[in-house]
């Protein structure tokens, strides 16, 4: 009876007999096993993780795609699915590219990958693959400006810089310190803000706060401090 052999590069051998010499085929998995074989051709797997680094909207993103058994090289598509706009995967399962100004941040993104050898060995589909976009690193914002005025009405206008495209910013204040922060108004995209509705004496705190798209805020600016005694309440 031939005996029956699969190499490492999943080439099937099989010897006709003591004083024959090898012949190499291509052979279907089951003969492997079905007639003893020594050791059985390893199947193509796909073996990355089903979640994969997260990354950021504007920064360079890459990540390549492993394999396990078949034999070099190996060729990989998206089978269904699809890649954050900017991303794209290479036949040598290398994802690359940037996350694009248009990808909505905190979003999932999922495909499954199917991988071809060189002799034709087709990988099952992988579990679905899932990367997730972030938003990219918020700054703090300086402290704004703040300045008590009587006329025409009593009120404090605060003067700040104007966030970065694809920002907004939270005026917060609290009043002596101890009391938790309020928001007075939030997703400005100007560079000022007023508050009117003020204690009647005491000190008032503000602090800015810069917020992604998607709500997901920064740190808060250094709070400022205003001393607003001078009030008279009519």
């Amino acid at each position: 009876m031939p005996y029956v052999s699969c190499s490492p590069k999943c080439d099937t051998e099989i010897n006709f007999g003591d004083d024959a010499s090898w012949t190499t085929l291509q052979v279907p998995q089951e003969a492997c096993t079905s007639v003893g074989a020594a050791a059985a051709c390893p199947a193509l797997n796909i073996t990355s993780p089903q979640t994969l680094a997260s990354g950021t909207v504007g920064t360079a993103y890459s990540y390549q795609l492993q394999t396990t058994g078949g034999q070099a090289p190996i060729v990989y598509s998206i089978a269904t699915g699809s890649l954050p706009p900017g991303l794209s995967m290479s036949q040598a399962g290398l994802l690359s590219g940037t996350p694009t100004t248009g990808v909505k941040p905190g979003q999932f993104y999922w495909y499954r990958v199917v991988a071809l050898d060189k002799k034709g060995n087709r990988s099952d589909l992988s579990s679905p693959v899932v990367v997730r976009v972030g938003s990219p690193t918020i700054p703090i914002p300086k402290k704004p400006e703040v300045k008590f005025l009587k006329e025409p009405f009593q009120r404090v206008e605060l003067k700040f810089e104007r966030p970065t495209k694809g920002l907004f910013i939270t005026v917060q204040h609290r009043t002596e310190g101890k009391d938790p922060w309020l928001t007075i108004t939030r997703a400005l995209t100007i560079d000022y803000a007023i508050h009117t509705s003020l204690p009647e004496k005491g000190k008032v705190q503000y602090r800015l706060i810069y917020q992604a798209a998607n709500g997901v805020q920064g740190e808060p600016s250094e709070p400022v401090e205003i001393s607003i005694v001078e009030i008279s309440i009519p």
